[in-house]
């Protein structure tokens, strides 16, 4: 059975592109306690598409296209996400023929809905229990609302980064592909740098919008400098010993530390660094916790 309160509060990982949110989601699902994602989709897609397709008042739940839901986890190819779909066919065809499809949805209930399915996908059929589950996904950072809405005791984990390495590490990924279909539109460093704003400036609405108690703040510098001490504050916000879990210790091992600042080796590292200048970058920082700092500075602690 689930700890109480444990459907409505999964733990939802945020943070910019390229920020280090994978890192710090792939350390928390290495814990054999946790049932814990790396952009599987469900919660975000299920959020969505269900406060959409129910109506603000839920009368559409009834008649909500299921098979079409499932179909839309398939953001990707590849064998991870046929399988994030079948699990979540098998679960809404064992519900429908028990019944309790019929029930969840004649209830109008678009949350319970949505909780109950996205705890069944990433807890179903673990033992022991998990102590905790919940996914990572950017783009949380513009669902805040559906979510909210959904799972009003979630709490939030957000990545920071500081811009330079950041626009970087972005800017690696944007070389187009001929004839295919981009995910977005930022095509160029420019919009690189604008991204870092835009997101963080989104974390920092929501932030002003949640209890200190359900969310924390980590730095990717952080994480580079210090990784037993951030370990052990996100453990602390998580409820478990991430230090006392050997996978957990060696995911930590690998980081890299030269990492934070190899932004500076790039062709275009005097590009990204006078984009990155500017009263609304440093006024960022601030809100962010780097204390106004230059780049390459020694980090501070987390708040």
């Amino acid at each position: 059975m689930m700890a109480s309160g444990m459907e409505s509060a999964p733990f939802l990982l945020t943070g910019n592109q390229r920020s280090g949110t994978t890192f710090t989601a792939r350390l928390i699902g290495l814990h054999p306690r946790a049932a814990f994602g790396a952009e599987e989709g469900v919660i975000r897609m299920a959020a969505a598409w269900f406060t959409a397709m129910g109506g603000a008042d839920g009368r559409g739940l009834p008649y909500a296209r299921f098979q079409e839901f499932a179909r839309a986890l398939e953001t990707r190819g590849g064998e991870r996400w046929c399988a994030v779909r079948a699990r979540v066919e098998e679960i809404l065809l064992r519900w429908q023929q028990d019944g309790t499809l019929q029930r969840l949805a004649r209830a109008q209930d678009v949350g319970a809905f949505v909780r109950r399915l996205c705890r069944e996908h990433h807890c179903g059929g673990r033992d022991p229990a998990p102590a905790l589950w919940g996914d990572k996904y950017p783009e949380f950072l513009f669902l805040f609302d559906p979510l909210e809405r959904c799972f009003p005791l979630a709490r939030w984990i957000f990545v920071a980064r500081r811009p330079e390495a950041n626009v970087e590490a972005l800017a690696r990924k944007l070389a187009p592909e001929a004839g295919v279909l981009r995910g977005k539109t930022v095509f160029t460093l420019e919009d690189c740098a604008r991204q870092w704003l835009d997101w963080n400036q989104a974390w920092l609405e929501i932030r002003a919008r949640l209890p200190v108690e359900r969310r924390l703040e980590l730095r990717y510098e952080d994480w580079i400098a210090r990784p037993d001490e951030i370990a052990a504050q996100l453990g602390a916000f998580l409820g478990l010993d991430l230090l006392a879990e050997p996978a957990c210790r060696r995911e930590l091992a690998r980081l890299d530390a030269g990492r934070a600042e190899r932004w500076r080796s790039a062709p275009e590292a005097g590009e990204i660094e006078r984009l990155c200048r500017g009263p609304q970058f440093d006024r960022m920082l601030e809100q962010l916790g780097y204390g106004g700092q230059q780049a390459g500075a020694q980090p501070v602690r987390p708040v």
